[in-house]
């Protein structure tokens, strides 16, 4: 997450949240970076801890999440 976005989100490095898709839901830890987008996230597809695939359907490419703390 962006750190414009943290910081407006009142999220922090480390801190567990929640995404909701329409498909599925997904909890992980924040990582806050000066490389990534205001409004965008980046979720690695690649590790079993954070199943990104149930967020989305498999002709999905991008997906709109909601975003819960606490």
């Amino acid at each position: 997450i962006s750190r414009s976005d943290a910081k407006r989100l009142n999220v922090k490095e480390g801190q567990n949240i929640t995404l909701q898709s329409s498909k599925g839901s997904l909890t992980l830890p924040v990582v806050v970076t000066k490389h990534q987008a205001d409004g965008t996230m980046f979720v690695p597809s690649n590790f079993a801890e954070a199943p990104v695939n149930t967020l989305f359907g498999k002709d999905d490419e991008f997906i709109q999440v909601k975003l819960k703390t606490g």
